[in-house]
């Protein structure tokens, strides 16, 4: 008829809010990930730095230190996600992850 297809542009804009959906739900939990282990990281290599210079029973209570505001900081997070704000990134980042699977599944299926 010479009209373009409404469902096929639809089709589009699914798929790339689809995408996005799954690049930001990938890009979140990776350096949510990434933010632990670099933080694990530092906590290790500061209380080696500190049992060095200081001596080993200084390098412990260094490391018990770091462990504390660590879990003040996974605290704070955690209750920071309890808003609304923190609550949509939860949702978008859990949608990402159904989308991927499910687009996963349906490829395969």
């Amino acid at each position: 008829n010479g009209k373009p297809s409404t469902n096929g542009a639809m089709a589009y804009l699914i798929d790339a809010a689809r995408g996005g959906l799954v690049a930001y739900g990938t890009v979140y939990s990776n350096l949510e990930a990434n933010a632990k282990v670099l933080g694990g990281q530092l906590k290790d290599n500061s209380v080696k730095i500190v049992q060095h210079k200081y001596g080993s029973e200084a390098g412990d209570v260094f490391g018990e230190a770091m462990t504390a505001a660590g879990n003040g900081a996974l605290t704070y997070m955690n209750v920071q996600s309890l808003g609304i704000k923190g609550l949509m990134k939860k949702t978008a980042k859990e949608t990402g992850k159904t989308v991927a699977v499910n687009v996963i599944n349906g490829q395969r299926g």
